[in-house]
């Protein structure tokens, strides 16, 4: 068997208040080529997926504690 594509999913979700979960998550798939080992390929590929995750959940983090600063009148 040879493998030709490889995918890696990760997701994150942050409960800020009750109700309102905070949630991101991504898939991404990658070709592979020549000699690319496997299991080299999807480390490489989730750790990427879980930055990604990781910088979208800290934008959104923020934003929706600017929301409240804002609702709050600080």
């Amino acid at each position: 068997m040879k493998l030709t594509t490889i995918t890696a999913s990760y997701s994150d979700r942050r409960q800020r208040k009750q109700y309102e979960p905070i949630e991101f998550g991504c898939t991404l798939t990658a070709e592979l080529e020549g000699d690319d080992d496997p299991v080299d390929a999807y480390e490489e590929l989730a750790r990427h997926a879980k930055n990604v995750v990781g910088i979208e959940m800290t934008r959104r983090l923020k934003e929706s504690e600017m929301a409240d600063a804002i609702e709050r009148g600080d």
